[in-house]
């Protein structure tokens, strides 16, 4: 039985409990043929702990309000996954292995197993449509699911005794809480249901399981109900067989129509309006042209990718009614051409089917310059620059200085650390690429990606002028203003253009909104965030806490609460019944405790992160290079030993720092490590010039802020004394471009640096980004690094939180001196002004997220701190005068 059996594993630690495995059998089915194998056996193994997918592949950054429980989870197992075995002619049997032992007892790699390359140790998926187009284009033959002949006749029979004998039109319709915009438009189906030729169709309704034994809706009164389908897939699929025709909007049932060339149906809603969970791009993944059909199916089967409006259900009706009358027969669709195919997995960041084929076609096709350029961008897309440059090289050479080949040239010359060769084509680029906007936008993107911030506006702005009607250049420099305080009006100007224009994204008012809340305006960006989650029914907890916060900020405590108790149950429903060995288990954990300190809960709180660090040594701790310098646990050990168990002294800019001038002489005494928030400079040369006193540690974490003071930075580094710098690896990489080359930089002052994250998603520091930290401001970054660090104690000075920008007083400690490398004009400091008071109310918000997960993360004992900024707007640490700094020194 073995050698004619092909063993396909269903892994439920990487795929989901879902109607996906249909698309998965009809697969293994391919396999099954082209292997001339007899049988299938479907093997469902079970994930550890809960025996479902984990937090880790639900995906921790876009975890839905709509994660079902372990209960549900398991009814799915029973009324899904293993029926659906019974729709596969050739599947002889379906066990469910509840055991991960168990399951590499009976796994054996010389069988014919499916997925390629599976074992249960390095588990792989295979549900993808994009699977089906590649079979094809391999010439495999394909087969189908069928409903169990007994299903058929019990289908049969119900249809006979509810139709009155004439043709079934089955309405499978989705009515359910959660991704709301992906439900039937009901008021519209009835109203089609009501319209159909009454002597010759016959509607029947078939429900969403959740509404099995509840009340018809008023809609559908008088209309036959089958929910025996909901409860049977086996008699749903012999429902949808016997049917003339099926109509749903795109969901989990209808794939089993898809997978069935004995169906006929149309599949609405394919690109539903404003809704974030779905878009042209997820389709290009999977080789589908937005506004086709999949080429597997059948003339009787078509896709609509307009909403399930009653004027475009009614229109698809009639012509496909006509279409079944006047062919009899369906007929197989046309197969896209191979090149199309690998262009719109390209396009959709499917790059691993994409190069697949490309690499196919380059084999008997060696000279294909047009698939060589789709795998060089492909290569680009998965971060092999260097292999991508080797590509583009031959292409260089053989099509001359073309900008569609040079403008990708420029990204990997950039990010290969080539960063003066990346600067030179670029400047040569922008002379070729003319009016072409395509090509004008790319480039334009790159530059900001370089750090050459002027370049790349001025080719955005170009693309503006050749068409205003485009919203995505607005949409990139909007992006760009956003990422400095000071150039947050202009984002907004954009992101209002983008939006009147009309683009894609219906979550883009959420980034409208982080402007509004970077100025202050917290009622507009709470009304904005409201609006847009109420719109697209995005509970995700990347919307879900950032709003708690912004509305706490508007004064809408009420509100605010209740968005973070939404928070938490999702967090509670996610963390419920998956598996405590998990590496995402703790930072799911994480999050549970930033939220539960959200809503005043700190003992809850410190009880998560002890249970995290409990399940976590700081020997497992992942550190991933795309954020952190290697030996980075080696780095926070060098700057324990600076700090020494020391008093540590933060100075930062406020105004109020002025008080130095006359305390240092007092204060230089004490044995204390100095941390400078950013512009070191001004206080070297300032208060502590007198007394040749120098900055141990210094915090620069953003690119706009290290470019004009690079020397200073380098300088600073360049001194034999001990002594670190906190910055980012996003900083450094921007620097790049202006004439810098981080790797060198990198080398040359390699045991001096740490690098941070900035923790913007809805996970706060964890076991797998450790020194990732909520972003209040600069301060709040730097007072988690210097907890981290194991001082004495912490003294903050010039921690003012503001500056009214009527007063006459600078904005920062050392404005006007040479050393501060930064002019704010009139205009600028009102913006720096407002900006500078949000960071405070930010910083009361981040900082005791920040040092509570350090405080576990770390274990440390937390320092006390003290904030002697007089009259600060800082309100989360105890603030002082110096006379009372001073005396605590003094004491020791």
């Amino acid at each position: 039985m073995r050698n004619s059996t092909l063993f396909a594993y269903y892994d439920l630690s990487r795929a989901p409990a879902t109607f996906d495995i249909i698309t998965f059998l009809f697969i293994a089915e391919i396999e099954r043929i082209d292997r001339g194998l007899d049988e299938i056996e479907l093997r469902i193994l079970a994930n550890s702990g809960g025996g479902f997918r984990s937090a880790a592949h639900r995906g921790l950054e876009h975890v839905q309000g709509s994660n079902p429980a372990v209960d549900d989870l398991q009814q799915r197992l029973e009324n899904i996954l293993l029926p659906a075995a019974n729709l596969m002619p050739s599947c002889a049997r379906a066990i469910f292995i509840s055991n991960r032992e168990e399951a590499q007892r009976l796994f054996d790699p010389a069988d014919e197993n499916f997925p390629n390359q599976y074992s249960v140790e390095s588990p792989k998926i295979s549900y993808f449509e994009s699977s089906i187009l590649i079979a094809q284009h391999m010439g495999k033959r394909l087969g189908s699911l069928r409903a169990p002949f007994e299903a058929v006749e019990r289908a049969g029979r119900w249809l006979d005794e509810n139709t009155n004998g004439k043709r079934a039109i089955v309405i499978t319709i989705r009515d359910l809480p959660y991704h709301p915009l992906r439900n039937s438009n009901i008021k519209a189906w009835s109203e089609f249901a009501k319209s159909l030729d009454s002597s010759d169709f016959c509607p029947v309704i078939v429900r969403d399981t959740e509404h099995v034994g509840s009340v018809v809706r008023p809609e559908f009164a008088g209309f036959p109900i089958c929910d025996e389908a909901a409860l049977d897939l086996e008699f749903r699929m012999a429902l949808y067989e016997s049917a003339y025709l099926n109509l749903a909007v795109s969901g989990g049932p209808i794939l089993l129509c898809m997978c069935n060339n004995a169906t006929r149906y149309i599949r609405f809603k394919m690109l539903a309006e404003q809704n974030p969970h779905g878009g042209p791009a997820l389709y290009y993944s999977i080789g589908l042209e937005p506004g086709s059909s999949f080429s597997h199916a059948t003339t009787f089967q078509e896709l609509v990718w307009r909403n399930d409006d009653y004027p475009v259900i009614r229109d698809a009706f009639n012509v496909m009614v006509e279409r079944i009358e006047t062919q009899k027969f369906p007929r197989q669709r046309e197969l896209p051409s191979v090149i199309d195919t690998a262009k719109r997995f390209s396009v959709g960041g499917n790059n691993v089917d994409a190069e697949k084929i490309c690499r196919l076609i380059l084999q008997s096709q060696p000279d294909n310059m047009e698939i060589a350029y789709i795998l060089a961008t492909v290569l680009q897309n998965t971060d092999r620059h260097m292999e991508a440059l080797t590509v583009l090289e031959k292409l260089r050479a053989r099509a001359g200085e073309n900008p569609a080949i040079l403008v990708p040239t420029v990204t990997s010359l950039f990010l290969t650390g080539r960063a003066q060769e990346a600067r030179e084509l670029a400047d040569e680029v922008l002379g070729l690429v003319g009016e072409d906007r395509q090509l004008l936008q790319w480039i334009g993107r790159i530059l900001l990606q370089m750090g050459q911030d002027s370049a790349g506006r001025i080719a955005l702005i170009k693309c503006i002028q050749l068409n205003p009607e485009d919203s995505s250049p607005h949409v990139d420099l909007a992006r760009h203003y956003h990422s400095n305080n000071l150039s947050v009006p202009r984002a907004i100007e954009h992101f209002d253009k983008a939006l009147e224009i009309g683009q894609p994204d219906p979550l883009l008012p959420l980034e409208l909104a982080d402007c509004h809340s970077r100025l202050g305006h917290f009622e507009v960006a709470a009304a904005l965030m409201e609006s847009t989650l109420d719109a697209t029914g995005f509970n995700a907890l990347n919307s879900l806490i950032p709003m708690g916060i912004v509305q706490r900020l508007a004064n809408r405590e009420s509100r605010s609460i209740e968005t973070f108790e939404k928070a938490l149950k999702t967090i509670r429903d996610l963390l419920e019944g998956e598996d405590e060995n998990d590496t995402a288990y703790t930072d799911v954990l994480a999050g549970e405790a930033q939220t539960l300190l959200l809503l005043g809960r700190p003992e809850e709180a410190r009880a998560c992160l002890a249970r995290a660090r409990q399940l976590r040594s700081l020997d497992t701790y992942h550190y991933d290079p795309k954020f952190y310098l290697s030996n980075t646990p080696q780095r926070i050990d060098r700057l324990r030993r600076i700090v020494d168990g020391r008093d540590i002294l933060i100075f930062c800019h406020g105004p109020t720092i002025t008080n130095m001038d006359s305390w240092w002489p007092k204060f230089q005494e004490f044995d204390t490590c100095l941390f400078g928030v950013n512009k070191f400079s001004v206080f070297e040369s300032g208060f502590l010039k007198e007394f040749g006193r120098l900055i141990d540690v210094n915090i620069r974490s953003h690119h706009q802020d290290i470019k004009p003071s690079i020397d200073q930075v380098e300088e600073f580094l360049s001194r034999p004394n001990n002594n670190v710098m906190f910055t980012a690896h996003w900083a450094m990489n921007k620097i790049g471009g202006a004439g810098i080359d981080r790797e060198a930089f990198e080398t040359r002052f390699d045991e001096k640096l740490i690098y941070f994250g900035a923790a913007d998603g809805w996970l706060p520091a964890s076991p797998n980004q450790p020194l990732h930290m909520k972003q209040g401001n600069a301060l709040s970054t730097f007072l988690t690094m210097a907890a981290i660090g194991k001082p004495k104690r912490i003294f903050i000075f010039g921690a003012d939180g503001g500056v009214d920008a009527t007063n006459s007083r600078p904005t920062h400690y050392g404005a006007n001196s040479d050393e501060f490398r930064l002019n704010v004009d009139t205009e600028k400091r009102d913006t720096m002004s407002a900006t500078l008071r949000v960071d405070a109310a930010m910083f009361d918000i981040y900082s005791p997220i920040n040092l509570l997960a350090a405080e576990y993360l770390f274990d440390l004992t937390p320092p006390e701190i003290y904030n002697v900024s007089p009259g600060s707007a800082l309100k989360s640490i105890t603030c002082i005068d110096y006379a009372q700094a001073f005396d605590l020194m003094a004491d020791q």
